[in-house]
């Protein structure tokens, strides 16, 4: 970077008479880690400052039409649901055999947007329980999911799953088996992309609908692709409402992802959301005032995303809620758009061929991982594939 704000530096350092990995971000050590004895390489293991890694699924409505669902606009992935419900299945098992360790409900064309305000009105809280329901039974058919690498591992007590130790096997080999957790996928409800479109009245309702339909089937909730911080706060507010319906105070983790500024041909002075909101200041809502148990940015360029993660890391560690609030990144890989003429799922962008799995491994989701992320999955575009390289290469 060009100022202590956003300078990053990984060093070899000696502390108490052994070599250690540090992470400086802009003038403060973000987080230091012993290396592995007898070798020159350092090894990030799990610690309060770097949680161990948890892999996120990756796009949904593409997979779909690739696999011969039935797909069409205005309904994007939900006439799937609609139509052809064992499509769905199909995709979240692959993303599970490719090593995911959290699969996301179909829920994100579930709005009227989509589906149209009739369909919406007479089919929409049918549809999103169809959502949860097909997730969960690939998670619970699946049992015990063989995968590689970090697991969420625990007790069967009433805790969230999330909040559980985690542990990591030592080798990409190995085989360890850890329980897969579902995301309930929670969308903009008055468009992608679009924060000056978000009306909170129109939405809460709606969301409403999403949040008690998913509710029995879920682990955690997924707010995404959030242009604006008030859409967060929206997801909050019915989330909690509807916790406190079931009896008692929120207990599902509440995780919320931005997405971010990425038109090249408009420069600003900080990474920002589609608002022009300070990715820094909506990460302190997040975690301050929503209480956000994870801050992610999804459905942006990857080139944005390094230095978002930077930020938050910054964020998070000044205000002392390090080790407790995981940092997660899910880009997609479409091409450049201007943040005026996007619009999630609105056509069937082209993908760019720069982004093949490994490419989007180690081209940007290593540089993640070292700068703090500790969820990793893809977006619009990024495939069983991609998640089968990020599981073999982080």
């Amino acid at each position: 970077g060009n100022s202590d704000q956003f300078f990053k530096m990984h060093a070899r350092i000696a502390l108490g008479g052994r070599a250690h990995y540090g992470l400086l971000i802009g003038r403060q050590w973000v987080g230091i880690w012993p290396c592995k004895a007898g070798t020159r390489s350092c090894h990030l293991a799990s610690s309060p400052s770097q949680p161990s890694l948890l892999i996120l699924d990756g796009g949904t409505g593409r997979e779909l039409k690739k696999i011969g669902a039935p797909f069409r606009q205005p309904e994007w992935s939900a006439l799937a649901l609609l139509e052809g419900p064992e499509y769905v299945t199909r995709v979240h098992r692959a993303y599970v055999m490719a090593g995911a360790d959290i699969i996301t409900t179909n829920s994100y064309a579930i709005v009227p947007f989509h589906l149209g305000e009739a369909t919406f009105a007479a089919r929409g809280a049918e549809l999103a329980a169809l959502s949860g329901r097909l997730a969960r039974a690939v998670v619970d058919g699946e049992g015990e999911n063989e995968c590689t690498a970090a697991a969420v591992t625990g007790s069967s007590s009433s805790e969230s799953p999330l909040s559980r130790p985690t542990a990591a096997t030592t080798s990409t080999e190995t085989k360890k088996k850890t329980k897969v957790l579902v995301a309930g996928s929670l969308p903009p409800i008055c468009g992608s992309y679009r924060a000056e479109w978000f009306n909170p009245d129109f939405a809460r309702p709606i969301l409403s609908t999403l949040v008690g339909a998913l509710h029995p089937y879920v682990d955690l909730w997924l707010a995404e692709t959030l242009s604006c911080i008030d859409e967060a706060r929206l997801a909050h507010e019915v989330v909690a409402k509807q916790e406190r319906g079931s009896g008692g105070r929120r207990t599902t983790p509440l995780w919320l992802s931005f997405t971010l500024h990425d038109d090249n041909k408009v420069c600003l002075p900080e990474p920002s959301l589609r608002s022009g909101e300070a990715v820094a200041e909506a990460v302190r809502v997040a975690t301050e005032e929503l209480d956000a148990e994870a801050v992610l940015f999804n459905c942006s360029q990857p080139e944005v995303m390094g230095e978002a993660v930077t930020v938050a890391s910054r964020v998070i560690g000044g205000g002392g809620r390090r080790g407790c609030v995981r940092i997660g990144v899910y880009a997609n890989a479409f091409p450049p758009q201007g943040d005026n003429e996007a619009q999630a799922n609105s056509s069937l962008l082209e993908i760019r061929r720069d982004l093949d799995p490994e490419g989007y491994l180690n081209k940007f989701a290593r540089e993640w991982r070292v700068a703090g992320a500790s969820v990793i999955g893809g977006c619009c575009g990024i495939g069983p594939e991609h998640i089968e390289a990020l599981r073999r290469g982080l």
